[in-house]
């Protein structure tokens, strides 16, 4: 019986010590966010069940930072701050609206039109991942113009903060390849959207890679405008750090083209480091299309461009297969690629 006394005592002082507690922080003198978990009720409705307080998600941005960073005024499409934060029906009711507010505007833009034409724009930076197939089915369903599409890829350029690599993967895949690549001849001989496009690959440069020069190098063969976009693609606007991975990908999924051997040798003329996992990679595709391309001058031309940049980095036992496919060749540009050999310090 003392025991229950005992317990009885220390539950009630402790009872008496709470309540001052949240009469002091009640009074406190700046105004705190605890205080709603310590409102004194009135003397004979104390309850003491513990109540679940939701506390807002914080965005993993650091809100100032977002602030005075994204909304400059030089750029026309903010990021928005804040997405009201409910049930998963309200989210998406949300971004039908900012859909229909984007799908209207690129609907009606004119040969006229600026980037500061197009609105809703902002909403890509708030999509979720399952959301981005709704907004390239959107974009595919308005089939837009020349201008329109030009005007929406150049907008998308003036973001400060990036899209994310699905996001840009998206876009490039649904916009730019099914829509540009795949015509036949809506969008051939535009000047402005080259530049767009070829922009798009220093910005997003893998989603370029994985989605314009990896399905265009497993084709027999290239329009023109594909062929021109990819030519200044390998050769000026990837940035050095994608070059590599741009090659292995080449290597691995290529048909054998005379285009695919200037592709590589643009490649190749960045001069960036190789690894000798790719340098074997290399040199045993080289050997692979020596028995069908050694009376190709372009395929020649890639082959002394990698001897010249690579030639002191190569292994012995990739030099011997060079030097057996220049042995083979039949081309004017033999003598060319056997000096390049010969220049070798082996």
């Amino acid at each position: 019986m003392s025991e229950d006394k005992n317990n009885t005592f220390e539950i009630s002082e402790n009872e008496e010590i709470f309540k001052e507690i949240c009469k002091k922080l009640k009074k406190h003198p700046f105004k705190s966010p605890w205080g709603m978990c310590f409102e004194v009720p009135e003397e004979g409705n104390i309850s003491y069940e513990v109540q679940e307080i939701t506390i807002p998600e914080l965005d993993d941005r650091n809100p100032t930072a977002l602030t005075s960073k994204v909304e400059r005024k030089d750029n026309p499409f903010p990021v928005p701050l804040s997405v009201e934060r409910g049930s998963e029906d309200s989210c998406n009711e949300i971004d039908t609206i900012n859909l229909s507010e984007l799908k209207n505007s690129l609907m009606g833009l004119q040969e006229n039109s600026t980037i500061e034409n197009i609105h809703g724009i902002g909403i890509l930076h708030s999509l979720s991942l399952s959301q981005v197939p709704k907004l390239c089915t959107m974009l595919s369903d308005i089939n837009m113009s020349l201008a329109a599409t030009t005007l929406f890829l150049n907008a998308v350029l003036t973001f400060e903060m990036p899209l994310s690599l699905s996001l840009s993967n998206a876009l490039i895949k649904s916009i730019v390849y099914s829509q540009v690549f795949e015509s036949k001849t809506k969008y051939h001989g535009s000047r402005n959207l080259l530049a767009a496009v070829l922009s798009f690959s220093e910005i997003y440069p893998k989603a370029a890679i994985d989605e314009i020069i990896v399905p265009c190098i497993q084709k027999q063969s290239l329009e023109p405008f594909q062929l021109e976009t990819l030519l200044k693609m390998t050769k000026s606007s990837l940035p050095k750090e994608y070059i590599s991975y741009c090659i292995r990908n080449i290597l691995e999924y290529a048909i054998a083209t005379e285009h695919i051997f200037t592709f590589l040798q643009n490649l190749v003329e960045h001069k960036i480091h190789l690894e000798i996992e790719l340098h074997d990679k290399l040199a045993w595709k080289i050997e692979m299309w020596t028995t069908t391309h050694n009376k190709n001058i372009k395929f020649t031309k890639l082959i002394i461009s990698i001897l010249t940049v690579y030639g002191n980095e190569l292994r012995v036992k990739q030099l011997a297969i060079y030097h057996e496919t220049i042995q083979s060749n039949e081309t004017i540009m033999k003598k060319a690629a056997e000096n390049a050999m010969k220049k070798i310090n082996i």
